[in-house]
This record gives structure tokens, sequence and C-alpha cells, in this order.
């Protein structure tokens, strides 16, 4: 990372270092936010160039995506999404209930997959409409944390979710899926989006 981006990124967290935290979901918002450098990651590694984070609108309720970039002569557009886990593990966790961690995704996490890839959607659309340039390239860059915190069946969750995308294409952009580690960790394949295994 460049030393204006990593720049932007530190004085862009800082208001959530301060800002009050959802019960149960402790520094959940920093670590939204600091997923964007995985995204900066994701771009650097695949060659693309001139990369940078992009401001903050500052027309009210206008959200932008977080990074542009280059390759060859067109623009390349990222946003990068976080879902996190579901309100009734939170609940689960605060009142240390035991329970069976399910082994099928629920229609519920796949209603808010798709949400978060349309939001994506609209975000890069809603900015390029004052820019110039041609974009071939736009990325919806997902972190998921999924409710099984050891990631025992997260290999199963991938193939649900790469099943998903193959009945539901994202039309118009490119799918990444980020495979962070867990206890339980295993390098995924997918064949209806790109996946990131993260590698220590």
């Amino acid at each position: 990372m460049d030393k204006n981006a990593w720049e932007f990124l530190k004085s862009e967290s800082e208001p959530h270092l301060t800002t009050g935290k959802p019960q149960g979901r402790g520094w959940e918002p920093l670590f939204n936010f600091l997923n964007q450098a995985r995204g900066y990651v994701y771009l650097l590694d695949n060659s693309y160039s001139e990369i940078q984070f992009i401001p903050r609108s500052k027309i009210s309720k206008q959200k932008t995506p977080d990074l542009q970039g280059n390759l060859n002569e067109d623009l390349v557009l990222l946003e990068v999404k976080t879902i996190n886990r579901s309100k009734n593990e939170i609940k689960r966790m605060h009142l240390r209930e035991a329970i069976e961690v399910q082994t099928e995704l629920q229609g519920e996490f796949f209603t808010k997959l798709q949400e978060t890839i349309n939001t994506g959607k609209i975000q890069i659309d809603t900015f390029l409409k004052t820019v110039s340039k041609k974009c071939n390239i736009r990325i919806v860059f997902i972190v998921i944390n999924f409710d099984d915190l050891l990631g025992e069946y997260k290999e199963n969750y991938f193939k649900q979710i790469d099943n998903y995308l193959g009945e539901n294409p994202a039309i118009g952009l490119e799918i990444v899926l980020f495979n962070q580690w867990t206890c339980f960790h295993k390098k995924v394949s997918l064949k209806n989006a790109i996946i990131v295994n993260e590698d220590f």
C-alpha cells in the first residue's frame, strides 16, 4: 500500500475508534472498514495500476465505491462489502447459549447476499455517472463472517453460494469472495465467482 493510500485508510478509520459499538458486535464497524485494505491488496496482486481509495461523496446519502484503479486504458471500480454474523448468532454469543451449528445456509443469508450485491452495483453505477472514463471492470468484493465461527462448514457454505450465483448471475459485475483464515481452514475453488483464499 502506497503512502497516500495508507494515510487515507488511517484518517478514515479514526471515527470508528470513537463511535459507540453496536450491542454485542464490538469493533465490527472498524473491521468492516479495514476490509477495504483487502480490496486494495486484491487489485495490487492482480496488476491493476494507479490504485486509490475513493473519498466519500459530499452529496447527502450518496455512497461511492471504495476503490478505483486502471487496467490499460480502462477504469476499474471496486466496492468492498462485509456480511457479518446474524442477529441470532450475536444474541446467542452474548447470552453464552449453546447451539448446534447449521450445515446449510438459510434463506435469510441468500437474501442478505443478494441485497449486498445489489447495493454494491448501485454504488458503482451512481459513481460512474460522475466520471468520463469507460469502466469495463466492476467488482464487488465480499468478506463473509459466517455464524460458524470456527469455519468447520465453510467449504460447504461456499459451494452453496457458488450454486446460488450460478442460478442468479450478477450481470455486469465480477463477484470476488474472500475466504479468510479460520480454525478449520481449507482453500476452496468456485465456478461462478472469484475466490481469494487467505494463506498464512
